[in-house]
């Protein structure tokens, strides 16, 4: 089953079977539409799909869209079948396993809320609360029916919860002594309307309970309507500075507020951004669930207003969320990162000129991240971001760090002298590292002796522009070879020049060209010997997509590399890569598939490596462009973006 919709300007298509998430743009979506309307996926004609999209779009364009879709169908992340249909009957079958319950621990509340089930609904009967005799022997039968499962939740729900207190905390304790016992976890939840809610509560809560709900319906008018107290006096006023404290004694997580909208607020996006402006960082609002009587139930013809308010919402969350990016040096007009980066997207810097420690610029990236209040803030670098992780641990605020290659090579002289604080830092959870292959993964888990989260490298979807060698090829058989990247050490450009002109001495007719900047004068002195008219330096580019695109190959030979970005820009436009098979790239490029591997690091493997790629014919040329960027789809942007969201969250 796939659900496809359009919102704010994106294409968005939900594989409801599998749980995957793309978006899209206008071809992919309209290809994905005519596959749906089939009944049967593989009958889907791809010469009746771009003839009836050629007038809208280009063939080579719709073809491409095809070939997309079709691989995610073949990855089992479109069009997926539901694998757990033909076992429904085994499920049924199986022995009944208890992991949670909720607690009616209260049959009682001191607000007389409009909507609320248990005062006018299925929970008819006397006030009353749970004795702890009948509480116990819940949690008792809880253990015995929850098998081999370690992990038991336990809600405490009404009514309204505080109202026995006593009885959740001796509850709480007997579950405590019972884990041990038992061999179990218990996970205890508690959900209140903040009427008793004080320090201690809030004490023992932040101890024991995993997460607490916080029941508010939005604005002051709105909540005092529909939550008011039994003699109709609303409960706002009283709860909010409760709530607002509770929150950020829970440093803003596992705790979220509540709300209900009804037919007498169906603009409810108003409350939501209302509670988000009371500080708030977790919030749901649902609509209420009520008989078609009541004057508060949600109507029919009400649908279609709700639905704007949704996407009221989602503009509204891409406008609050704030992001920004701070560099320490100057930037330059030439950097193509700046060029990249979306126009929502903050950016400064410190201005610093110089390499070295200067505690200047530490004061000034400070002042930025308290000035700009920030929840999240990604490391990348040296010294000056520990030194910042210490002075901001007192302003709650999550840190990252991401390793962008060999945990040891990026470990400076500053670095060392301070590697035992880093390691605590790691340690103790107030710095949260992120590698970005295997290879950098184990590096850092070998020299800090704590395990990292893997997210790849992304990049986005590339825009390439026509770009010619004509004047670059000497005959018309010419190969064009390209390397983007600094010349510095770690890029090992001398021994890709030496390797290139051997095979050119040997007759193959083969332009090597060199872009990058000049970051090693005295190795870009030493490689001048090299240029002629089939060895160039074509200096800094803001278009080196253009060129992959039209090179033959992508020469890589580093000595040491994380996950290359100029790599994945390489894969995604089909231009086969022959690497030194350093960090990541291993992990993306597999020889004689989507590339060549050198088998070493030195200068005779990476010439066996290249000259291998020169020979290999059309077909396979052809077939190994179209790895090269199937490849690519895992190193896509979106998917990476998503998966340091959920880090961040987490």
């Amino acid at each position: 089953m796939v659900h496809q919709y359009k919102n704010n300007g994106y294409d968005i298509v939900l594989d409801v079977n599998s749980g995957a998430i793309h978006v899209v743009d206008d071809v992919t979506y309209d290809v994905i539409e005519m596959y749906a309307a089939r009944e049967n996926v593989a009958d889907a004609s791809e010469e009746e799909i771009v003839t009836a999209l050629s007038g809208k779009y280009g063939k080579e364009e719709v073809e491409e869209a095809i070939d997309e879709v079709q691989t995610l169908i073949k990855n089992e992340e479109l069009f997926t079948k539901d694998t757990y249909e033909n076992y429904m009957m085994d499920f049924k079958k199986r022995p009944t396993v208890v992991k949670a319950l909720c607690l009616h621990i209260a049959h009682d509340c001191n607000l007389a809320c409009r909507y609320c089930f248990a005062e006018e609904g299925e929970y008819h009967g006397r006030r009353a609360l749970m004795s702890f005799e009948t509480g116990k022997k819940a949690l008792d039968f809880l253990i015995a029916n929850s098998g081999n499962r370690r992990n038991l939740e336990v809600d405490f729900f009404g009514g309204e919860p505080l109202m026995n207190w006593q009885v959740v905390k001796d509850l709480v304790a007997y579950g405590r002594e019972q884990e041990k016992i038992h061999n179990k976890n218990f996970r205890f939840t508690l959900t209140t309307n903040g009427v008793l809610l004080n320090d201690e509560i809030m004490e023992f809560a932040n101890k024991e309970m995993g997460n607490v709900v916080l029941s508010i319906d939005g604005r002051k008018e709105v909540h005092d309507h529909m939550r008011p107290f039994r003699k109709g006096a609303g409960s706002y006023d009283l709860i909010v500075p409760k709530f607002q404290k509770f929150a950020e004694s829970r440093n803003q997580d596992k705790y979220y507020v509540r709300g209900t909208f009804t037919h007498n607020n169906l603009d409810f996006s108003n409350d939501v951004l209302h509670l988000a402006d009371l500080g708030f960082k977790q919030i749901s609002v649902e609509p209420v669930v009520a008989q078609p009587t009541e004057d508060y139930a949600i109507r029919e013809e009400d649908l279609p207003q709700l639905y704007e308010e949704y996407d009221k919402l989602a503009a509204e969350m891409v406008k609050r969320h704030k992001v920004s990016f701070c560099s320490i040096y100057e930037p330059r007009e030439e950097d193509i990162f700046f060029h990249r980066l979306d126009s929502r997207v903050l950016t400064c810097s410190t201005h610093k000129k110089s390499p070295g420690v200067n505690l200047k610029y530490l004061w000034k990236v400070y002042r930025v991240i308290v000035k700009g209040n920030y929840d999240v803030v990604n490391m990348h670098g040296y010294l000056y971001y520990y030194l910042i992780a210490i002075c901001l641990l007192h302003n709650k605020t999550r840190f990252f760090y991401t390793v962008h290659s060999d945990a040891r090579m990026e470990n400076g002289r500053w670095d060392r002298k301070l590697f035992k604080l880093k390691r605590y830092f790691f340690k103790k959870g107030w710095i949260k590292p992120i590698t970005i292959s295997k290879e950098s993964q184990r590096s850092f888990t070998d020299l800090y002796g704590v395990p990292s989260n893997l997210i790849y490298n992304g990049t986005s979807k590339p825009s390439v522009k026509p770009f010619s060698m004509d004047k670059y090829r000497i005959t018309s058989n010419t190969k064009i070879l390209f390397h983007p990247g600094r010349i510095t050490e770690a890029k090992n450009q001398q021994m890709l020049c030496n390797v290139c002109y051997r095979l050119q001495q040997e007759g193959y007719d083969i332009v090597l060209l060199l872009a990058g900047e000049k970051q090693k004068e005295t190795i870009y002195t030493d490689l001048q010997r090299y240029f002629s008219d089939r060895i160039k330096y074509l200096g800094e580019r803001n278009d080196v997509l253009d060129l992959l695109s039209a090179s033959d190959i992508f020469c890589l030979s580093s000595i040491w590399e994380g996950m290359p970005m100029s790599l994945l820009e390489s894969l995604s436009v089909g231009c086969i890569p022959v690497c030194t098979p350093v960090g990541g790239i291993p992990e993306a490029v597999t020889d004689g598939v989507n590339g060549f591997l050198s088998r070493t690091c030195n200068e005779e493997d990476y010439y066996i490596a290249l000259k291998r790629s020169l020979e290999i014919d059309d077909e396979t040329i052809h077939r190994m462009r179209q790895k090269c960027m199937e490849t690519f789809k895992q190193f896509d942007i979106f998917h990476t973006s998503l998966l340091y969201e959920r880090y961040y969250l987490e």
